[in-house]
């Protein structure tokens, strides 16, 4: 990995030197006679006008030099180069100066990874390392909305460590790589440590049960179930859920912090750290965002102009749904349910485990059962409508 020179220039010059506009690796390496090793100088150039020189780390013989020549000629073509030596806890120091800077990020970087990494220099923080400490972190007073909270821990490491590499401070962003891991891997979300309130809260098998009912005779009720109960979306937030939130690679669902009664399409919002909300999202969801977004392809086949803003959930004109949707056809479905009936809220209270999910997806499937006679339950024909125009009875 490249290093900063004998001429030790001062970190927190990172923050005001601007972007490197050039990064010139010479072709052969350099011979240290006093040190009897060799190693590349790559000069620097900064939109600021200052040229600084970086060496790499010093290798044995020139053969091993040369064999690091695609590495490191790959760091300057891309201007990955860890131009300013800083340790964790000094660059957190500076971090507010960074563009996107977001204080609740700053809190959990100084609580959870400045105690264990602190004083390394942040260019030799691993990716293994970051994701050891992830995994073991517990979050107290979660007991609310935990996958929120471990949420915003990985995007505050991801954020810092991204910050580093962008201010040439680190040659590889390690924190989203962490991040990213953790979240494709499905790690558990609620931590089986921790005490939460699940009073007035559905069991696992209600839930299958609930979800069931809800994919086979009321399918408009089923994606939004999934959402609330296993990735702790309020009805509100629903509603709000465009196409364009979803990110279909990592898994997440980027919402932006809107005002609940905007209407409009996500180009008009300027997305930043500290007004979007990340959700990690399980398979089973996934695998029903793409079933959802084929029916929206089918209807806007036959009227291009149907949902033009892409709602996830749409009502019959291809408008955004209102809240209230969910009223009547869940109040019909629990009718029907000899356990104890409880609000809709009371999904975001049911902790899943990496087990039950991956028992959820063996029991629903993926695809919509054209099954008429799953479960009789008198409701009205348009809470029964599929998006795709379908009647189930």
């Amino acid at each position: 990995m490249a290093q900063a020179t004998k001429t030790n220039v001062k970190y927190k010059n990172a923050f005001f030197y601007g972007k490197m506009q050039s990064a010139n690796l010479p072709s052969n390496p350099t011979y240290i006679k006093s040190r009897g090793r060799y190693c590349y100088r790559i000069k620097c150039t900064f939109e600021s006008g200052k040229v600084l020189t970086v060496q790499t780390k010093y290798h044995q013989t020139k053969e091993e030099a040369l064999a690091m020549y695609p590495f490191y000629k790959q760091q300057a073509e891309e201007k990955r180069i860890p131009v300013f030596k800083c340790t964790v806890k000094e660059f957190q120091s500076f971090w507010r100066h960074a563009l996107d800077y977001n204080k609740s990020y700053h809190s959990l970087i100084k609580k959870y990874i400045i105690p264990v990494l602190g004083d390394k220099r942040i260019n030799d923080v691993t990716t293994d390392e970051l994701i050891k400490i992830l995994k073991e972190t517990e979050i107290p007073d979660t007991q609310n909305f935990p996958m929120e909270k471990y949420s915003m821990l990985y995007d505050a490491v991801s954020s810092f460590f991204r910050n580093a590499m962008e201010l040439y401070c680190a040659g590889q962003d390690n924190g989203t790589a962490a991040a990213n891991a953790i979240r494709s891997s499905g790690l558990r979300i609620w931590d089986g440590s921790v005490s939460y309130d699940t009073s007035e809260a559905y069991s696992f098998q209600q839930l299958l049960q609930l979800l069931k009912i809800s994919k086979w005779n009321a399918p408009t009720l089923y994606l939004p179930m999934l959402l609330s109960a296993t990735a702790g979306l309020q009805i509100a937030e629903i509603v709000r859920i465009h196409f364009d939130d979803i990110d279909l690679d990592n898994h997440c669902l980027d919402l932006p912090r809107t005002h609940k009664d905007y209407n409009g399409p996500r180009s008009n919002i300027v997305l930043s750290r500290e007004n979007t909300k990340t959700v990690y999202l399980p398979d089973i969801i996934m695998n029903e965002i793409k079933n959802q977004e084929n029916r929206l392809k089918a209807l806007q086949e036959q009227d291009p102009e149907f949902n033009p803003f892409r709602y996830l959930i749409w009502s019959q004109n291809g408008k955004q749904q209102q809240e209230n949707f969910i009223k009547k056809p869940y109040e019909r479905i629990l009718s029907k349910c000899s356990f104890p009936a409880f609000p809709w809220r009371s999904f975001l209270k049911i902790r899943l485990t990496d087990k039950e999910i991956d028992e959820l997806e063996d029991s629903l499937g993926y695809e919509t059962p054209m099954n008429s006679g799953a479960c009789e339950i008198p409701i009205d024909k348009h809470d029964l409508m599929d998006l795709t125009g379908t009647t189930y009875f």
